[in-house]
């Protein structure tokens, strides 16, 4: 299985990012707001299980959203034990590739 997880590369969090990532995580204020300050993922999930279409529409709007207010963050990819950063490309292709192939 893979896992995608998503930490924002801030000091402190704003208003704006909680804002934009509240709804989309469903997380709590709190929750966000000590997830960037200790450096820890906002999201994170499992991919290719029976929730995919969720999840895939979930890591789309956190990273659209997050890119579009100029908001910095890191994606990792955690296949058996090893854990790498991608880009948004390479997310958002792997879920297009995914969908593709589901159909």
């Amino acid at each position: 299985m893979s896992k995608i997880s998503i930490y924002i590369n801030e000091n402190a969090p704003t208003t704006e990012t909680v804002r934009v990532l509240r709804p989309i995580t469903g997380e709590s204020i709190s929750y966000l707001q000590r997830a960037i300050a200790t450096e820890q993922p906002v999201y994170r999930c499992e991919l290719f299980l029976n929730d995919f279409a969720d999840v895939a529409d979930t890591l789309r709007s956190i990273v659209m959203d997050l890119d579009s207010t100029g908001v910095h963050f890191t994606i990792t990819e955690e296949i058996k034990g090893a854990e790498e950063t991608i880009t948004k490309e390479i997310l958002l292709k792997i879920l297009s590739d995914s969908e593709s192939y589901r159909l």
